[in-house]
Formats: structure tokens, sequence, C-alpha cells
């Protein structure tokens, strides 16, 4: 096990809050921009497309940190997570199939960290989650990132 020079858990705490803010604030958000009469362009771009293109920022940095973690530490911490408290923290699905595996923490991050794009699904207020779709090539297709049991598997870490 090598040393880690980076405040690896404030970081991504810090980054998990902009993820958070985002996801938790965008469909009020959007609803208050629609009781808005006329364009508002500058407003819209201010609330909505300023805000997610940080969350996207913040995403990917908290996957890059979060494997860095896991990297560094003996057991590795996204098993005996999901050993001790038996969480999903998404779900992959296979180029050209329909059946969708469990992700670990450390597969969400990676699928995170190689997607094309990502895009945000707010449909359900209370459980956001994050749409990551495959480059060409790679084995999977799509991935979705539960971000509700990443929030509990980085708030259990200590800075």
């Amino acid at each position: 096990m090598t040393a880690v020079s980076l405040p690896l858990s404030q970081l991504i705490h810090e980054n998990l809050s902009v993820v958070l803010d985002f996801a938790f604030s965008r469909p009020a958000i959007a609803d208050m921009l629609s009781r808005f009469d006329g364009d508002w362009k500058y407003l819209r771009r201010t609330a909505l497309e300023i805000s997610e293109a940080r969350a996207n920022k913040s995403v990917i940095e908290l996957a890059l940190f979060l494997r860095i973690l896991d990297d560094h530490v003996e057991r590795k911490i996204s098993a005996s997570f999901t050993d001790n408290h038996g969480k999903v923290f998404g779900h992959v699905s296979a180029r050209g199939s329909q059946a969708a595996s469990p992700l670990a923490i450390r597969d969400a991050a990676n699928r995170i960290i190689h997607a094309a794009a990502l895009s945000w699904d707010m449909s359900d207020h209370k459980r956001p989650m994050l749409t990551c779709s495959a480059q060409a090539g790679q084995n999977w297709e799509r991935a979705q990132v539960d971000l509700v049991n990443v929030a509990a598997f980085c708030g259990a870490l200590i800075h």
C-alpha cells in the first residue's frame, strides 16, 4: 500500500456536495422557471446549464477520488462496504443485452470515468440517478448509478 498525499475523504465530500445539490435541487429549479413568462434564456442557462456542467465535472472527480481511495487500501473499501451493508450502487447493461447486473461502488466509479456521455434522471425526486452511456467498443452499453447509495457510501468516510 502506498501513501496518498491528497485529503481524499474531504475531496470526495466536496464533490458529493455539488452532485447532491444539483440532483436534488434541479426539479425545484425547473419548476420555478416554468412559472416565468417569456424566454429567460440567460436565467435558464445560469440555473440549469451551468449547474449541470459543474455537477458533471464534480461527479467525474468524485469517481476518480473514489477509485484512488479504493486503490490505496489493503481490503478494498468497495468490497467491504458491499459485504457489510448490502448496497448496490446501480446497474449496468451489457451491450446487446436486456439483463442488468448490479454495480459495486468501484464499478460505478469506473462506469462514470469511462462513459462517453452522462445524463441525469430526476424522474424520482427522492432517488435521482446518473445514466452513463458507454463509448463505442466497450462491452457495456449503459449504467444507471444510484446517487442515494453513493451518498451513503461517501457519508461513511471520515475526514
